[in-house]
């Protein structure tokens, strides 16, 4: 979006991100979070730290704090945005497909070896192993509706193993090895967050679940859920549960 297309959005997207004051105890974290999203929503053609910090007029470092070490309640802003996203879902005519939970990965080049999950493995956006991040995203559709209900990073069991690693990057020790490139349990849980019904689920070209005739059936399992009820990750599970 251009400048002149977020100036005219602002009103409405400023109450928008009104709706998570909560989970910021302070004011000056929350401007950060406004600017960072401004900057996403930017035409900037690098929407990286730097140059969103920038074009904002905010310190580099400062807006790298902010999405480092700033304290502000993750969980929530997550269940907040996947709560308004499924009530909006329900309001969406839906074709012949009705609403489809799609599961997919992308990945990015990441010099050096501190990132989390970051390592020589294959990645799709050049279409060879290299150097970089894999990340796994839930999203849902619903007629020409799409949107992304969460994210996470591939861990691979090479990072699960080296303990004094994943401390050093800020992982739990209770997470467990996460096998990217197969079918098995994705950041969806049978806990209290969420949830939205599915007519079926897409991963990549395949279409698993229940699904108009036609289509093939399967019934894929999320972490003990059939994929009739997808709910968004329960970030609150205890630690350990199984994910990917």
């Amino acid at each position: 979006m251009t400048d002149d297309a977020i100036t005219k959005l602002g009103p409405a997207f400023a109450g928008y991100l009104r709706g998570y004051r909560d989970c910021f105890l302070q004011d000056r974290t929350a401007t950060h979070f406004d600017n960072y999203c401004r900057g996403l929503l930017s035409d900037l053609p690098r929407k990286s730290v730097e140059p969103i910090a920038l074009a904002c007029g905010t310190a580099v470092r400062t807006l790298q704090e902010f999405l480092t070490t700033a304290d502000w309640d993750h969980d929530r802003a997550c269940e907040k945005l996947q709560r308004r996203l499924i009530q909006t879902v329900e309001q969406m005519p839906a074709d012949e497909l009705g609403t489809i939970g799609v599961i997919d990965e992308t990945s990015c080049l990441k010099k050096g070896d501190k990132t989390p999950g970051v390592q020589r493995q294959y990645l799709g956006c050049v279409g060879k192993v290299d150097n970089g991040l894999v990340t796994v995203h839930l999203g849902v559709a619903r007629g020409s509706f799409q949107a992304l209900l969460d994210a996470e990073v591939f861990v691979p069991e090479k990072w699960t193993r080296d303990r004094k690693r994943c401390r050093g990057a800020g992982i739990p020790d209770a997470v467990p090895a996460q096998v990217a490139h197969r079918p098995g349990p994705v950041g969806a849980s049978g806990g209290p967050g969420p949830a939205v019904r599915l007519a079926g689920v897409r991963r990549g070209v395949r279409i698993e679940g229940p699904v108009p005739a036609g289509l093939g059936r399967s019934e894929p399992t999320f972490r003990g859920r059939s994929a009739g009820e997808l709910r968004g990750p329960d970030r609150r599970a205890p630690e350990g549960a199984p994910g990917r």
